[in-house]
């Protein structure tokens, strides 16, 4: 990341080459942070078109099959027809899947998964090091866009990163919540067609010395310093 213009001054008067607090958070090598497993689906998590759930039949029945939610909502199983999946419950699905083969079959046992998920499209925009569009996990939040986007440039706020779905803001996530105790809450799940904003860097200051991690901190309107570091 290129260094900000606070950046070289606190270098030129201090002859410290300080880094902003975070920025090691999001180097390149952090990006594989941007892809969810699909072992990591929620039980509230909503199945929609594009997803692949895997069945497995023993008994009466055997076999595997992987079936992709089509465009019309639906999976078609063979021998027993179409089953309404988008908007399922993921734990709901095995009763779902269940109950329509149970409409043909009788003495069989039904495993399900979900084998992939369909990518969504969203956009990070502002102070990014990597604006664009990109295309995500469905199970992807809003730090894993920002991560994948490379983090806040070095103009870009880390305190402040607003989430806009149909025009209305939703969200708007401090990054130093995560980076300093692992807070993930207000880190939104992402939907399609969503953008981040990531607005430029607030105040900022150097901190160095006898402390634990010297560095360049950004501070809200009205924080003190024993709150930020």
């Amino acid at each position: 990341v290129t260094p900000g213009e606070f950046e070289n001054y606190v270098a030129r008067v201090t002859g410290h080459k300080l880094p902003r607090f975070g920025q090691d958070l999001v180097l390149p090598s952090q990006r594989d942070f941007a892809t969810p497993s699909t072992a990591s689906v929620p039980p509230d998590y909503l199945l929609n078109v594009g997803d692949t759930v895997e069945i497995s039949l023993t008994g009466s029945v055997t076999g595997t099959l992987d079936l992709q939610i089509d465009t019309t909502g639906r999976i078609f199983i063979p021998n027993v027809g179409p089953v309404s999946l988008a908007g399922v419950r993921y734990a709901d699905l095995k009763d779902r899947v269940t109950k329509a083969i149970g409409a043909q079959y009788r003495d069989y046992t039904v495993t399900v998964a979900i084998k992939s998920l369909r990518g969504i499209r969203v956009y990070v925009t502002g102070f990014a090091n990597n604006p664009g569009a990109f295309t995500v996990s469905s199970l992807s939040t809003l730090v894993n866009a920002v991560f994948q986007a490379g983090g806040p440039s070095s103009g870009g706020s880390f305190r402040s990163v607003k989430l806009y779905r149909a025009g209305r803001e939703i969200a708007d996530y401090d990054l130093y919540k995560l980076m300093r105790g692992g807070d993930r809450i207000g880190d939104a799940v992402l939907q399609n067609e969503d953008v981040l904003f990531i607005p430029a860097a607030g105040a900022q200051v150097a901190v160095i010395g006898s402390v634990q991690q010297e560095a360049i901190y950004e501070v809200l309107p009205g924080e003190t310093l024993d709150r930020t570091l």
